[in-house]
């Protein structure tokens, strides 16, 4: 096993959890703050802005869009780098939620309590009121639940499907609770090969989601044997890319004084398979009467507007680009007016881009389940996730996720209710009770 990801509610002793199971394993502890460090040295990132756009007790900050998205990727790399240059290390905090589930050699753990007795640690250990220490709790696990949101597709942050292991420390001890982590720690068949295959396509993809970052591109990649796969995770990203792509490219054209760019009537935003309507050719254009160019917006006040519109309309025809473009006094208007032929274009610049980025083969462009999540849909999915941390009721089990289950049924995780099949590893010499047994919680 290469590394521990431990995550956990407040007020859940998982401090103490974490030192036990340190001293057991003589593991190397690696801390939020050592990630956000690494962050910094490879990104160039300046730790204070990491920060910023890093969620804390005192609330969570709402950064600018491009500077969220882009610390996020710089984390994400990371956490790939610290994973595959270093062994044996125990993740603790927030970033321990990065690691995608395609990396098989993490043991991914998450230590929780119910409220009632989140609270009685609350009051006993810091000396707060019962109301206070409710209040406390609830606001910082709303800040857990969205970072949940923002980086799983999971609306619960105490799901136990998100984790090899979710361990409710009260009612199974400090001790017992790091004793199962070790436990199935230690009982991990370890496939090298399979281990390295899958790091080097998680350096790969976080590489390559850090590069688009910088650039301004929200996008989510994923990577199979150095094959990328990039989703488009934001319709209105890829809008502001267009646009600036436009700008730079008709700012090459003599003459031309400024650009704005914005949509036509018959942009469809919502539709990826919208019928596009026949591209007028250069013919076409010379062909028209005036009133038919004053029509389609491209007479300007002269000559020499109107043929610089032709010659700008033309080229990005070649592009195969709907846009229509007006032009006066050497200003030029862009009204973008098919949403399909957009995102062609910007999945060929991207394609061309990444494709000769070193180590990979091939790439695939696509449009992310989040593409079209407007405003509405989000309120709707974090009103969810309130509705699980509000319940003030809410117990928990032991529990193994469904994959580690399948795992466990091939011999590859080791459930207490089983003999342990004693591996070599320092410091290791107990084993769970036998009376300790695994429950999926639902």
């Amino acid at each position: 096993m290469t590394a521990i990801t431990i995550f956990n509610g407040l007020f859940c002793d998982a401090e103490s959890v974490v030192k036990e199971v340190v001293d057991i394993t003589g593991y190397s502890l690696v801390t939020d703050i050592d990630v956000i460090d690494e962050a910094a040295r490879l990104s160039g990132i300046s730790q204070k802005t990491i920060l910023k756009s890093f969620p804390s007790g005192r609330g969570t900050p709402k950064p600018d869009h491009f500077r969220s998205k882009r610390v996020f990727r710089a984390l994400r790399f990371a956490m790939a780098k610290m994973i595959s240059e270093k062994q044996d290390i125990v993740f603790w905090g927030y970033m321990s939620l990065l690691p995608p589930p395609s990396i098989e050699n993490l043991l991914r753990v998450c230590l929780i309590d119910g409220m009632d007795a989140r609270v009685c640690k609350a009051t006993q250990q810091k000396g707060y009121p019962i109301a206070d220490a409710r209040e406390h709790i609830r606001n910082d696990d709303s800040i857990r639940s969205n970072l949940i949101l923002d980086v799983t597709d999971c609306n619960d942050p105490w799901d136990s499907s998100l984790y090899d292991l979710l361990i409710p420390v009260t009612s199974t001890g400090i001790k017992e609770s790091a004793n199962i982590i070790v436990q199935q720690l230690a009982s991990n068949e370890q496939d090298s090969l399979s281990f390295q295959k899958s790091m080097d396509d998680y350096l790969l993809e976080s590489s390559v989601q850090t590069t688009l970052a910088d650039k301004g591109y929200d996008v989510f990649v994923s990577a199979k044997e150095q094959s990328l796969i990039i989703s488009f995770e934001d319709h209105q990203n890829v809008l502001d890319n267009m646009s600036l792509h436009l700008t730079e490219t008709i700012s090459g054209f003599e003459g031309v004084e400024g650009v704005e760019v914005g949509v036509g009537d018959r942009y469809n935003p919502n539709d990826i398979f919208q019928r596009v309507p026949r591209l007028r050719t250069p013919k076409d254009h010379y062909s028209a009467k005036p009133s038919s160019l004053e029509s389609v917006g491209l007479l300007g006040d002269g000559v020499d507007d109107t043929a610089l519109a032709l010659e700008i309309q033309n080229s990005l025809l070649n592009q195969d680009l709907d846009v229509s473009v007006a032009a006066k006094n050497g200003f030029v208007s862009i009204s973008i007016n098919d949403h399909r032929s957009t995102l062609t274009h910007m999945a060929r610049y991207l394609c061309d881009s990444i494709s000769k980025q070193e180590g990979v083969k091939d790439v695939d462009i696509s449009v992310g389940r989040k593409y079209y999540q407007m405003s509405g849909y989000m309120r709707m999915r974090k009103q969810y996730a309130e509705a699980f941390i509000a319940d003030d009721n809410r117990e928990f089990v032991l529990a193994l996720s469904d994959r580690v289950q399948q795992r466990e049924r091939k011999g590859t995780f080791v459930s207490p209710d089983r003999p342990v099949k004693r591996k070599t590893l320092s410091n290791i010499t107990r084993s769970a009770p036998q009376k300790n047994r695994m429950y999926l919680y639902r």
